[in-house]
């Protein structure tokens, strides 16, 4: 009798940890050859690894690009990592979900002050970007952004392509690279 109580007891425990614990749920992955990029360009900002999994029970997105070196705390100028989300029935591109090594003196939309990381969210419709609208992270060759669905219009479904740059959008040279590499192959995520 003491023993059945005890094993109760211990898969009670177990299951309410389990059920404690944020799950992840469906994952999309897309994985990019070593040095595609222009041979002036920092290998930090080749992406080798990307991917996107929603975090059930979180509530949050988690978006991850690893690339082929580490990244420098202070990158030499302007740099940043983008996941780009279209959602159904919107334009090519609706929201730009942005990591960066930035300054107002390069770009007017980043924050005040000296170089800094910052992260930021735009849709496109309207080019308004918010500042520091998401939690990130910048780990070794790994860049992560933490993002709540409703930052980029809370879709079931949507696809997605993540992209590093050295220079702002704004000056309409094209991003150092993509994963995948070309648009039309952009990962499809259904929640």
């Amino acid at each position: 009798m003491v023993s059945r109580a005890r094993l109760a007891l211990a898969c009670s425990v177990l299951l309410a940890g389990l059920l404690s614990v944020p799950a992840s749920a469906n994952s999309s992955v897309a994985s990019d050859a070593k040095g595609d990029i222009a041979a002036t360009a920092p290998s930090y900002l080749d992406i080798v690894h990307t991917k996107a999994t929603e975090q059930i029970g979180g509530g949050t997105f988690y978006f991850q690009t690893v690339n082929a070196a580490p990244v420098p705390a202070e990158p030499v100028g302007f740099t940043a990592w983008n996941w780009l989300i279209d959602v159904p029935g919107g334009l090519p591109i609706d929201y730009a979900l942005t990591v960066r090594f930035c300054s107002q003196t390069v770009q007017r939309t980043c924050g005040p002050g000296p170089w800094h990381w910052e992260s930021s969210s735009t849709p496109m419709a309207t080019g308004m970007s918010t500042i520091n609208s998401f939690e990130f992270k910048v780990d070794g060759a790994t860049v992560k952004g933490f993002i709540d669905p409703s930052v980029f219009g809370n879709p079931t479904t949507f696809r997605w392509f993540a992209g590093t740059r050295n220079t702002p959008a704004s000056t309409g040279l094209p991003s150092v690279d993509l994963a995948p590499d070309n648009f039309a192959d952009a990962l499809l995520f259904e929640r």
